[in-house]
């Protein structure tokens, strides 16, 4: 005969194993790092199977953005970008913005004024090794891609310069302020 003790203590065995299961499937899933703006973020690809050749990033856009900017640093091998709005991607082609070259530290610069279409949420940026060998350095294989990425958000009241009727505004364009500036003036009637 089991004892009501016995019977609670095998149902919280019972719910633990439980918990613990369902823990590691969902373990399993990729893990999203939040990109802030500004903060660099360390990462690392290790390109020995498919399911590591890549990171997922989740990045938001403020409505107030006037254009972001994202950049790989530190990487010791080639390394691409791809983004897209709202939900993650089964598919590169279904990036809404990419950037893939021969360089090893990608960017990637999006800018509301010269973009069709780059509204405000939650992007997902994968950073990813596209090459179907180990990457080479003098001579050697390597299995770890260490990399950093910072994202920036270039704020469009930061970058804004109201012009003044009859005198001289100057502005210098640098990395800074993402190579952007808005200019806005009051036209007289007539």
């Amino acid at each position: 005969m089991i004892t009501v003790g016995a019977r609670q203590r095998r149902l919280s065995l019972l719910l633990i194993l439980i918990l613990v299961a369902i823990s590691a499937v969902w373990g399993k899933g990729p893990r999203r790092v939040m990109l802030e703006p500004g903060v660099p973020v360390e990462g690392i690809i290790r390109p020995e199977n498919d399911r590591s050749r890549y990171r997922t990033y989740v990045l938001n856009v403020p409505p107030t953005a006037a254009a972001i900017r994202l950049r790989i640093s530190d990487a010791n091998a080639d390394l691409d970008l791809f983004l897209r709005h709202g939900s993650d991607m089964d598919d590169y082609s279904e990036a809404d913005f990419y950037s893939e070259s021969e360089m090893w530290n990608e960017e990637l610069h999006l800018y509301k004024t010269y973009e069709n279409w780059l509204p405000s949420g939650r992007y997902y940026l994968d950073v990813v090794y596209q090459w179907n060998e180990l990457p080479r350095q003098n001579g050697s294989s390597f299995t770890q891609i260490p990399f950093t990425i910072l994202y920036e958000v270039f704020d469009t009241e930061e970058i804004s310069r109201n012009l003044e009727y009859g005198s001289v505004s100057e502005v210098i364009l640098n990395d800074q302020n993402g190579y952007l500036s808005h200019f806005s003036f009051d036209a007289p009637r007539g």
